[in-house]
């Protein structure tokens, strides 16, 4: 799970630094670095920059309920 989360992060923030044609706010140049937070939708993102962008382009308010990734165990 870490691995998927952590290929995604890194394909979406590889098309952050691309010049886009049009202004997006959502389009946020995030930084590589893996610090994980859970957000209080149950989540794990790659780190707060990354959550916010991403829950941007998807319209929703995510918060961030911890550092660290989500307990996935049930």
């Amino acid at each position: 799970m870490k691995h998927l989360v952590l290929t995604f992060f890194l394909l979406f923030t590889a098309g952050c630094w691309c010049a886009p044609t049009t202004e997006d706010p959502c389009l946020l140049a995030c930084p590589f670095i893996w610090m994980p937070v859970c957000g209080d939708n149950g989540v794990t993102y790659g780190n707060s920059c990354a959550m916010k962008s991403l829950t941007c382009m998807q319209n929703i308010q995510v918060a961030v309920a911890h550092n660290g990734s989500c307990d996935t165990s049930v």
